[in-house]
């Protein structure tokens, strides 16, 4: 199963699309933006409520 859904490029060095998330098995808008080599800020909204992560390689 995919994590990332139909992102898009959304500027530099940003992708914008769906994630999934796997506790509750549904999908949410997402943005993912790399931040320096190796190291990617993931974050996901679900109406207004949104968070994020740092996740490094």
């Amino acid at each position: 199963m995919s994590l990332f859904i139909k992102l898009q490029p959304a500027g530099p060095n940003k992708w914008a699309g769906r994630i999934y998330n796997a506790d509750d098995g549904k999908t949410y808008e997402s943005s993912v933006t790399m931040v320096s080599s190796g190291t990617l800020n993931v974050r996901g909204c679900m109406g207004t409520l949104c968070a994020g992560e740092d996740w490094t390689r």
